[in-house]
C-alpha cells in the first residue's frame, strides 16, 4: 500500500499535480505493522475504521493477525467490526487463532464477537486453534461456548482436527467438553 502511494506521488510530481492524501489510504498499513500512533493519527483524520484493502482485509484484521494488541484495542473502541470477513472469509477472531495471539482472542471474545462465524472453507476459529496447537485459545473459545460440533465444508470437526494434528491436549478439552466422532 506504502509502495502504491510513493509510487503515484512520484507521477504526480512529474505530472505537476498535487497529491492530498486520504485517512483511508494508510490506516490499514499501520495497523498491520502496529504503529499506534500512525492509526491514531488516520483515525483522527476521518480515516472508516471499518475500511477494507482490495481482498476485503481490515484493519482490525491486520492487528489481529500480526498480534499487536494494543492496535486491536484502539480499533475496537472506535467502532470496528467485529465480525466484518474478507474475500476468504477470514475474521479478526479466525486469525487471532491462527497466528496465536490469546490476548486478542480474549479482546474479541469479551466484545460479542461471533464464535462461529466460518471463512470460505468452513473452518471456525476453534477448529484452527485445533488445527494449530493452540490450547489456551481453544480453551477459551469452549468456555465463551464455541460450537464444538460445527463442521467445516469437507464434514471435519475441531476433534477430528485436533486428532488429525495430534493435538492432545486439545483432543481432551473437546472430549471434556461434549465433542464426539
Amino acid at each position: 500500500m506504502k509502495k502504491n502511494i510513493a509510487i503515484s506521488i512520484l507521477v504526480l510530481m512529474f505530472s505537476g499535480g498535487i497529491l492530498v492524501a486520504e485517512p483511508n489510504d494508510d490506516l490499514i498499513y499501520e495497523a498491520m505493522v502496529g504503529q499506534i500512533n500512525g492509526v491514531k493519527t488516520a483515525l483522527s483524520k476521518g480515516a472508516d475504521v471499518n475500511v477494507n484493502d482490495e481482498n476485503g482485509w481490515t484493519a482490525l484484521m491486520m492487528a489481529s493477525m500480526n498480534g499487536h494488541t494494543e492496535t486491536v484495542k484502539l480499533l475496537i473502541a472506535k467502532g470496528a467490526d467485529l465480525n466484518a470477513k474478507s474475500q476468504l472469509g477470514m475474521t479478526a477472531l479466525i486469525l487471532a487463532s491462527e497466528y496465536g495471539h490469546t490476548e486478542i482472542a480474549k479482546q474479541l471474545t469479551s466484545k460479542g464477537v461471533d464464535l462461529n462465524a466460518k471463512n470460505n472453507d468452513g473452518f471456525t476459529a476453534l477448529m484452527v486453534a485445533s488445527r494449530d496447537g493452540r490450547t489456551e485459545i481453544a480453551k477459551l473459545l469452549i468456555a465463551k461456548g464455541a460450537d464444538i460440533h460445527a463442521k467445516d465444508k469437507f464434514g471435519e470437526t475441531a476433534l477430528m482436527m485436533a486428532n488429525r494434528y495430534n493435538r492432545i491436549d486439545i483432543a481432551r478439552l473437546l472430549l471434556a467438553a461434549g465433542a464426539r466422532k
